[in-house]
């Protein structure tokens, strides 16, 4: 990991205070962020390649955009978050609190998602990767650039029985959590 770096004024290290911090677009590949506040920052297209944000708070923060290819976010606070059209491939997402986080066309790629409130119901031989968000009352389904309530979901891949079978295994486990679908 990176040492402490100054960036638009902040200073990026292990428990810092960054609240509404502007990082927009900034470079910190390899930061380490370890537990830092990052709650309410702009972190819109930024590159945290491979960033250590261990349980950092980046509650209701915007990383629309962000590149967080390998980063480590397991036990991080990103409820409320803004995931959209983020690049998540290889992140370590075990155990983060994605209550209400917008990951609208967010890219999961191989990330791990275990202990979150994501559903994996895995890859498709085309290599999307299926995955249930639960938001409000409704399960959404994020694969490839897709992004479709259930029932939507359900009507597109009607003609694909391994796409069709995938959103039916979202549904089921959705409703063996208590999801009304």
């Amino acid at each position: 990991m990176t040492t402490a770096m100054v960036i638009n004024g902040y200073t990026i290290a292990p428990s810092q205070n960054l609240y509404e911090a502007d990082l927009y677009e900034a470079d910190i590949r390899k930061a380490n962020l370890y537990k830092a506040n990052l709650c309410r920052a702009d972190l819109c297209g930024a590159d945290l390649c491979q960033a250590n944000l261990y349980g950092a708070d980046l509650s209701f923060a915007n990383l629309g955009k962000a590149d967080l290819r390998g980063a480590d976010l397991s036990e991080a606070n990103l409820s409320g978050a803004d995931l959209g059209r983020a690049d998540l491939d290889r992140a370590n997402l075990y155990g983060s609190d994605l209550r209400r986080a917008h990951l609208y066309e967010a890219r999961f790629g191989r990330a791990i998602l275990s202990r979150t409130i994501l559903i994996d119901a895995g890859q498709e031989y085309r290599g999307y990767r299926f995955v249930g968000v639960p938001q409000d009352n409704e399960i959404m389904i994020s694969a490839g650039c897709r992004w479709f309530t259930l029932a939507d979901a359900l009507e597109h891949w009607n003609d694909n029985p391994e796409a069709l079978a995938k959103v039916h295994m979202i549904q089921a486990v959705a409703e063996s959590r208590g999801a009304n679908t």
